[in-house]
């Protein structure tokens, strides 16, 4: 059975590493055709030129993983510039921080993957 709630999900503050937490509000389907739009990019960029790219399908899925993160992130704590200092949450910011692996796959486990299969567990 489809069990649907007519409330909306809160955002919720999820624990990525020690010291380092985000909140991030649900993803919704227009969240996830975004990040499909985001890897088409990548794809049809890859199409365009003459030696294409073996890893085109990594580059495409971090993109995507990136594209629901700009979305979905709306605050932070534990994260900084080069001087210490809090980091607001920004696009920039929030590509920045996917670039840290760790952080990347704490993201994709926790966030992305729930939305792309259905689920929060």
């Amino acid at each position: 059975m489809l069990k649907l709630s007519v409330t909306p999900a809160e955002p919720t503050w999820i624990d990525m590493l020690p010291g380092v937490r985000m909140q991030v509000r649900p993803l919704a389907a227009l969240d996830v055709l975004h990040a499909r739009e985001a890897a088409r990019g990548i794809y049809l960029a890859d199409a365009e030129t003459e030696t294409k790219d073996p890893a085109v399908s990594v580059t495409a899925g971090e993109a995507m993983v990136r594209a629901c993160a700009r979305r979905a992130v709306i605050a932070w704590e534990g994260i900084g510039n080069e001087a210490g200092e809090p980091l607001p949450v920004s696009p920039e910011a929030v590509d920045a921080a996917m670039a840290h692996p760790a952080l990347y796959d704490r993201f994709e486990t926790l966030v992305f993957a729930p939305a792309l299969r259905g689920s929060t567990d």
